[in-house]
């Protein structure tokens, strides 16, 4: 099998050659080899294959197989973009958006590279260019647009989107309130271990926000966001341990939750501290 495909990659098939070096990069029934893997790489990637364009562009971001070289490694991400794959299409508009590594920041370069991989059902992409239809960073604001494309990466189970779609419909911003349908969202980001995710969700059941309140429920969704050092969470959690709310009173652990969100800067946290610590607040 293996022989086969060396024939085939000998003989010029950019696939072939695509797939000889994913064998060499991996070590699959042959001696790890990243030189020999950035060879077979560069063969295709000549021949205008998009995913060897990108596999070469990680290679020189990550110094594997060549050394090091950040510009080069923006060049091969740009031709795979440009030749449609939609994930190159997310780094690019990645590189913009930051604007630390590749290039200088320029939000509507950004913008264009993510509708590019939005249009083709990517879902982080759908989600960063709803931040920015949000924000009207790069592009015009528009929140209903935001919301449109945090659903349709909603709907592709990315969790960061579903945490944001659920917010907007539990606010009413940029679509219909529909508090159910929200907390529908915040339960299955939160199911995926999403800590912002489980810190809504813990509203949700302490407020009755779209749910029938439950006390016990939101101490036990805040605890598990509190746990992934979410401050919000760890605040929320020491004051249902200091007011007795879901779980019974306990002063020593409502200090230590909001000793750790004070750790983490979380303002009304930093004050409790401060008075149970005997300093004089300003």
């Amino acid at each position: 099998m293996l022989e086969k495909l060396i024939k085939a990659a000998e003989a010029g098939k950019a696939m072939d050659q695509f797939k000889l070096g994913e064998v060499y990069f991996f070590g699959v029934d042959i001696e790890k080899d990243l030189e020999k893997a950035i060879h077979w790489w560069r063969l295709a990637a000549d021949q205008g294959m998009t995913e060897a364009q990108y596999n070469l562009g990680q290679a020189y971001l990550d110094g594997q197989g060549v050394g090091q070289d950040l510009k080069e490694a923006f060049s091969w991400f740009l031709k795979s973009a440009e030749g449609g794959l939609a994930v190159a299409q997310f780094t690019v508009g990645g590189a913009y958006y930051s604007g630390e590594t590749f290039v200088e920041r320029d939000a509507t370069q950004a913008a264009g590279w993510w509708a590019k991989a939005a249009e083709q059902e990517f879902p982080a992409a759908q989600f960063y260019l709803g931040l920015m239809y949000f924000s009207g960073d790069g592009i015009p604001k528009d929140e209903a647009k935001a919301v449109g494309y945090w659903r349709k990466a909603s709907e592709q189970g990315y969790a960061m989107a579903q945490v944001n779609l659920g917010s907007a419909l539990c606010a009413g911003v940029g679509v219909e309130a529909d508090p159910v349908e929200g907390v529908s969202w915040w339960q299955k980001a939160a199911d995926k271990g999403l800590g912002m995710a489980q810190f809504n969700l813990g509203n949700a059941y302490a407020e009755g926000i779209g749910i029938s309140p439950d006390p016990a429920k939101a101490v036990t969704y805040w605890e598990m966001a509190a746990e992934q050092d979410v401050a919000e969470a760890q605040f929320n959690l020491g004051s249902a341990y200091f007011n007795g709310q879901g779980v019974a009173k306990d002063m020593t652990l409502a200090i230590k939750w909001w000793r750790k969100a004070a750790d983490l800067g979380f303002p009304e946290a930093v004050e409790n501290m401060r008075l149970l610590d005997g300093q004089r607040t300003h």
